[in-house]
């Protein structure tokens, strides 16, 4: 064998070795995933400091297909850097197409991933000041003389901008803190979740001072994406998860359990 072979062994074993390594088994034998979750709060599907309805779901789904799962949180790219190298399992709202992407195992065929398994189905909104002459006709924007302002962690809407031939400006943490840029004139408009920026708009602060536009920038499927050397590892295990995500999504269980889920 060659020497460049040769060296290069230790190092394939060692990515391998760190891709399979975070799943532990409980005392119980059962194996306990470690997902990272973003840690920007998205109400109701994700809390800072509480299981939103994306944990739930997949929580529950776990109990079904016979493991545990828990969840720390940080900014995505960290996220995606831990499954990479196998400090965290997954990622459970990850988007088909996303840089990154590589990275994860998604349910369904590798080139198209199936939305009946998806955790979540969101909307990403258009934001502007009430009766701004700035709009979106659901392909390209009209008006614009400053950045569109989205979330740090959009990556996806960064993403899309950039084909549109859009300034952005992603320096802004959340939703909230980007309304109020809008509000001081920093952008004509906001991209954000539809979940996280509509209920701001009952806020005495945004209140008849910013409204919604009624085409989404798009809407997006949101997987449970698995690590590579984890899915190898108990692939049973994960497609029993993503059948549950399936059949849990429209059940009344489910429904009872994020019934009450605080708006922020």
């Amino acid at each position: 064998m060659p020497h460049a072979a040769i060296r290069l062994l230790p190092l394939a074993w060692l990515a391998f070795a760190a891709a399979a390594h975070a799943v532990t088994l409980g005392a119980d034998g059962v194996p306990e995933f470690s997902l990272c979750i973003e840690e920007n709060p998205y109400p109701p599907l994700i809390y800072a400091d509480r299981d939103g309805a994306i944990p739930i779901l997949v929580k529950m789904a776990a109990r079904e297909a016979g493991v545990r799962v828990s969840f720390h949180r940080a900014p995505y790219l960290r996220c995606l850097a831990q499954v990479r190298s196998g400090q965290a399992d997954g990622y459970p709202s990850t988007v088909f197409g996303i840089a990154g992407a590589e990275a994860y195992v998604f349910p369904g065929h590798p080139g198209a991933p199936d939305p009946a398994r998806a955790t979540v189905t969101a909307r990403q909104l258009v934001y502007r000041r009430s009766g701004a002459p700035v709009d979106w006709n659901g392909k390209q924007f009209s008006g614009l003389a400053r950045p569109v302002l989205h979330d740090r962690s959009g990556l996806l809407v960064a993403k899309r901008l950039q084909a549109l031939g859009v300034a952005a400006d992603a320096s802004a943490k959340n939703t909230e803190a980007n309304l109020a840029k809008l509000l001081a004139g920093r952008g004509d408009v906001v991209v954000g979740f539809e979940t996280a920026g509509t209920p701001l708009l009952a806020q005495p602060r945004f209140a008849g001072k910013v409204e919604a536009l009624p085409i989404p920038f798009f809407v997006e499927d949101y997987y449970l994406g698995i690590g590579h050397g984890v899915y190898a590892r108990y692939r049973d295990k994960v497609e029993a998860m993503w059948q549950a995500i399936a059949r849990l999504k429209a059940s009344p269980e489910y429904a009872a359990a994020v019934r009450g889920l605080p708006p922020r």
